[in-house]
């Protein structure tokens, strides 16, 4: 793929904290240089890129696609408005917080046009794209059952701030580990299959964090294509660990995304088909998800995920 490949386009980011700025950064080393900040209080940037504290007038410039980027209990309202508008748009993950605005996103998308996609970058993951590609030729026979888990300490997220300052901790702004954690219950819908809703679940706050969301979080359910899947989810991890285990028809496939580390064994364990470790910037999968969506942009083709599939995500979590 062309290394220039946004160089017609023009964005517009609503939203410029660390993940904005890293988004940002990735167009414009894809050629973008025409982007657009939507900040309600415009206060300059690094970039040079020029701000409007109006939306409408935001709204009004020639801008091809828009980002959303901003704190997660706001996606709402801006997504709203770009898809009544029938706009393209990136929206980062979760695409919104609660069960009333996933059913107005939802009435709202048949009527459309606009090409939309949820930035969920770890499908981007070397081992992660390894793994669909084992599923999908066959080879080793379908999934029946499949386990995701991902836990980090919340204090360690980012040393030298105060974690319950941070949005992860205030359930008004979106956070809480079901939420903040949720690439592992997108992990299971992108390979697996969708799940038959209601889930089994269990939200709690078991440890003496100074938040009020729930610190750990457990589902359990059947998908549509009769794979039972367990995800675990938590703030209380003290290290990081993430990965995934996927026992199938003819062995077991084990992915460690923290090492980037991918195991497949037969039917005994002594038997291994397959043991790949892969080398790769984190970066790389945001700059791999930023080149597919310019792409489905240009081309108008469809995109994975996309808006609805995104939606399914949240509703496994707040659907009683």
């Amino acid at each position: 793929m062309d290394a220039k490949i946004g160089s017609t386009l023009k964005a517009g980011i609503i939203g410029f904290g660390s993940i904005g700025r890293r988004h940002a950064d990735n167009m414009i080393r894809l050629g973008l240089k025409d982007i657009f900040l939507y900040r309600e209080q415009g206060r300059g940037n690094e970039f040079g890129f020029m701000e409007f504290s109006d939306f409408d007038e935001f709204m009004a410039q020639p801008i091809d696609f828009f980002l959303i980027s901003n704190p997660t209990a706001r996606h709402f309202g801006f997504l709203q408005k770009i898809i009544e508008r029938n706009r393209n748009v990136l929206v980062e993950k979760p695409v919104v917080c609660t069960e009333r605005e996933v059913d107005t996103i939802e009435r709202l998308l048949p009527t459309c046009t606009g090409v939309g996609l949820v930035a969920y970058n770890l499908r981007f993951h070397p081992c992660v794209r390894r793994t669909d590609a084992l599923l999908r030729s066959g080879v080793i026979g379908r999934p029946m059952y499949a386990r995701f888990s991902v836990g980090q300490y919340l204090p360690d997220w980012h040393p030298g701030t105060d974690y319950s300052q941070s949005y992860s901790a205030k359930k008004e702004q979106g956070g809480g580990c079901a939420l903040d954690l949720i690439h592992e219950i997108d992990l299971a819908i992108h390979l697996l299959g969708e799940p038959i809703l209601p889930a089994h679940s269990l939200l709690a706050k078991v440890s003496n964090l100074v938040i009020d969301t729930e610190d750990t979080a457990d589902f359990l359910y059947r998908t549509d294509t009769n794979v039972a899947v367990s995800v675990h989810l938590d703030y209380l991890y003290r290290g990081y660990k993430r990965d995934f285990q996927l026992v199938v028809e003819e062995g077991t496939i084990l992915c460690d995304l923290f090492r980037s580390r991918l195991l497949v064994t037969g039917s005994s364990e002594a038997k291994t088909l397959c043991d790949e470790r892969f080398e790769f910037q984190r970066n790389d999968m945001y700059l791999d998800l930023m080149k597919y969506y310019i792409e489905c942009v240009t081309t108008g083709a469809m995109t994975k995920p996309s808006i609805r599939e995104g939606l399914i995500s949240v509703k496994l979590i707040t659907t009683k």
